[in-house]
């Protein structure tokens, strides 16, 4: 899997990948195939879709229960629906270290505190008024 931040920069890896191919099958006197599947693009958060999120988080759990992420290389289809309507891709929150559910996040044996649901719910309903406002 190849995840970057842009579209560009995706573009240059796959030719990169190509050219280096080539040139390692040439080095040994072989042929080579690569074939790069560009199946996602970058999913790049908006800023002003991602501040509309931040402005409905706000208003639901308060400025102090809100953290912004470093960049996460995600491979999430969420990128296609984004390059057709506006929207942003936002974490939840669902853990529970008091759980001690130690699996990662996609794990068959992961389990959410069905608490934060009806934050998230309202947090949905929260950024469509906000988005709404605005038009």
């Amino acid at each position: 899997t190849v995840r970057t931040f842009s579209t560009e920069l995706q573009d240059y890896i796959a030719r990169r990948m190509k050219d280096l191919t080539e040139l390692i099958a040439q080095g040994y006197g072989v042929q080579s195939e690569l074939e790069y599947i560009k199946e996602l693009p970058p999913l790049v958060n908006p800023a002003d879709m991602a501040e509309l999120c931040r402005q409905a988080a706000r208003i639901i759990v308060g400025p102090d229960r809100i953290k912004a992420p470093a960049p996460y290389m995600i491979s999430e289809d969420f990128a296609i629906y984004q390059q057709q309507i506006p929207g942003a891709f936002v974490f939840l929150g669902v853990g529970n270290p008091a759980a001690a559910c130690d699996k990662p996040l996609h794990s068959p044996d992961y389990m959410i505190d069905e608490r934060a649901l009806p934050y998230g719910a309202a947090m949905l309903a929260q950024t469509a008024l906000e988005f709404l406002g605005k038009k």
